[in-house]
């Protein structure tokens, strides 16, 4: 009896627990929703705002309220790209790419703005993009990722393993805050081993593009050695979940009148050169990325702009932020040329 009265005693504390913190949570989330609505309602007005940690979200949310024609969509590599850079004249511009934007980015952010009426979508690719994504930094966007896969039955596709349950899921995110601080001084650190470059007063403008500060954009290039992306390479380079993913993206952009245009931003010339592990490894998934896209545009009629080699352009040291970010003035370039560049 006794055993029962202990068993029954502790059930109901964990009840009272989970109860406690789901309610915590919720509270936290309608908080962090009415700044986040506050937030975008400072953007879409024109005004530039501090970066937020949860530039997912902000993504989604410029591309669902703002009512825009065309979405530059890829990692922190298109993240400065405006209207200005891209040169698109009348053209509404959102700029939605996220830092180390993987597949399950591209595919979310791109739905969205495919049920939102945009006509054209603009992807970065990069060495990473068709990996499968372990570390699900779209985890944000997962209700939209699992309504998006069910719309378009690729149910079979999420073979990422699932967190073991709601509870579980709220309980790690809210008191896993040594996480969550050592991204944070990543993103705004100003290098460190990550695909983002920023500085302390990086701001994001109206279009959802990042700003650096002119202090920032003035400096000369640090070493390239601390920021390549390679701990996001590996194979397979391609797999085949990606694959479906990104196929079913063009299926559904044909579909709805939306159109579609590859680019590949350069990496750095030393890049090319190294015998560094790392730079081997990046030469590896650029070779195996870069030919299942051109195969892919062929196929289905995309064309590709850029290239991810910079002995392309004539590019140097000092056209770069570091290994795998150009400055503005280079993707101005690349991206305005409407020149198709491809690699022998």
């Amino acid at each position: 009896m006794r055993s029962w009265c202990s068993f029954g005693g502790g059930f109901l504390l964990v009840l009272f627990l989970v109860s406690g913190v789901n309610g915590f949570v919720d509270y936290e989330g309608r908080i962090v929703d009415r700044e986040l609505n506050s937030y975008l309602d400072r953007l879409l007005s024109g005004h530039t705002q501090s970066y937020r940690a949860d530039e997912r979200r902000v993504k989604k949310g410029l591309i669902v309220r703002s009512g825009r024609d065309c979405l530059v969509l890829g990692s922190s590599r298109l993240m400065t790209v405006n209207s200005k850079i891209l040169k698109v004249g009348d053209i509404k511009l959102v700029n939605g790419s996220v830092s180390g934007a993987t597949i399950e980015d591209l595919y979310i952010l791109g739905s969205l703005a495919i049920e939102n009426g945009y006509k054209e979508i603009i992807l970065g690719v990069s060495p990473w993009t068709l990996r499968k994504d372990e570390k699900k930094g779209w985890a944000n966007l997962k209700r939209d990722y699992q309504r998006l896969l069910k719309a378009d039955d690729l149910i079979s596709v999420r073979s990422n393993g699932e967190l073991n349950g709601d509870s579980f899921k709220k309980v790690k995110l809210l008191f896993d805050f040594d996480y969550f601080e050592a991204n944070f001084k990543r993103l705004t650190s100003g290098g460190g081993a990550d695909d983002r470059v920023s500085d302390s007063e990086s701001r994001t403008g109206p279009e959802g593009e990042h700003l650096y500060s002119e202090i920032y954009k003035a400096s000369r290039p640090g070493p390239i050695e601390n920021v390549r992306g390679g701990y996001k390479l590996g194979r397979p380079f391609v797999s085949a979940e990606a694959e479906s993913l990104l196929r079913m993206l063009l299926v559904k952009g044909n579909a709805n009148g939306c159109t579609f245009k590859f680019v590949f931003i350069p990496y750095h010339p030393s890049v090319w050169t190294s015998s560094h592990k790392v730079d081997y490894a990046a030469r590896l998934a650029i070779g195996e990325v870069e030919s299942f896209i051109l195969d892919l545009a062929s196929e289905e009629g995309v064309p590709v702009y850029g290239n991810f080699d910079s002995r392309v352009f004539s590019l140097e040291h000092e056209d770069f932020y570091d290994a795998i970010h150009v400055k503005e003035e280079v993707l101005s370039r690349i991206l305005s040329s409407r020149r198709l560049v491809v690699s022998d």
